[in-house]
């Protein structure tokens, strides 16, 4: 079963039960069956909302790193 707007790249095999999540980005063949995966490039459904929770905490992610690069930067200086 394919979601809207799924991309294929290529003539590539897709296995029996497989269902794509809408704009799925498929790259490659998919063997085993029954897989349910989404994304671009495409990932296992679990994965990729658990990803999905990560990616909108980057920035912070991001700024915390930042302050603590400084920190130890600091701290390497004494």
């Amino acid at each position: 079963m394919f979601g809207g707007q799924v991309g294929l790249a290529g003539h590539i095999k897709i296995a029996n039960g497989t269902k794509i999540g809408a704009q799925g980005g498929i790259l490659g063949n998919i063997k085993e069956e029954n897989t349910a995966i989404i994304g671009s490039p495409a990932i296992e459904v679990r994965q990729f909302f658990k990803s999905s929770v990560i990616f909108k905490k980057l920035p912070d992610m991001m700024l915390k790193i930042d302050s603590l690069e400084k920190e130890i930067e600091s701290l390497k200086k004494k």
